[in-house]
């Protein structure tokens, strides 16, 4: 059964998140057409949405390129993150929704990401238990929905943090902050939870740094 325009463009977002299709890259609808055994009707479809999400740019009489990483966009993006994060975090431990679930399953959660304290880049598995850390707190105030709303600040979020983990992130700062978060949602100390979660915050915005290795890869 071959692939429909909604199904090619999943596949092509995931290899342009995950960088095989890397920043600057040329794409034709031949090539595409070919390698996915695919009507050019179909990567026109797949294309025309990337392009919306601002993965793709068009150049006229010049061709189809993955979009170059924006940092001044990766920064505002990280903003609004941060800023639902926050509030979700004061409704959470000020709501009346128990916490005890969510803390545990939190709990188990940094069990697992400490077998990463050791590796110096952001590797796939940490990245789903990072994410999934800090779902846990949307889930357990009822907001995971929120994060639909951001859907595509996420998408060029998640492309920019595949490029910057091979810039020697210690994941080990990662997995500490996420700890003393912890601690402070478990003493119910909103305070203290607020400052853990500015500052591991702050750990990430200084990160959006153009690295020279990546160069290529930048606006």
């Amino acid at each position: 059964m071959k692939m429909n325009s909604y199904a090619l463009y999943d596949d092509l977002l995931r290899r342009i998140i995950d960088l095989s299709l890397y920043p600057g890259m040329q794409l034709s609808e031949n090539a595409v057409s070919t390698e996915y055994n695919v009507s050019r009707s179909v990567v026109r479809g797949a294309f025309a949405r990337l392009v919306e999400s601002n993965l793709l740019k068009v150049y006229p009489q010049r061709g189809t390129y993955v979009s170059l990483v924006n940092l001044n966009y990766i920064q505002k993006a990280l903003f609004i993150r941060a800023a639902v994060e926050k509030e979700v975090l004061r409704r959470f431990m000020t709501g009346p929704l128990p916490r005890e679930s969510i803390i545990e399953k939190m709990e188990l959660n940094l069990q697992a990401q400490r077998e990463f304290v050791g590796e110096k880049k952001y590797v796939e598995n940490f990245r789903l238990l990072d994410e999934q850390f800090h779902n846990y707190i949307l889930a357990g105030n009822d907001s995971e929905d929120i994060l639909h709303l951001l859907d595509q600040h996420l998408l060029h979020i998640a492309r920019w943090r595949n490029i910057y983990v091979d810039s020697g992130v210690y994941l080990a700062t990662l997995v500490d902050q996420h700890e003393k978060i912890l601690e402070a949602v478990k003493s119910n100390d909103l305070e203290a939870a607020l400052s853990a979660t500015d500052i591991h915050i702050n750990t990430v915005h200084e990160m959006v740094v153009e690295d020279p290795e990546f160069s290529d890869f930048f606006e």
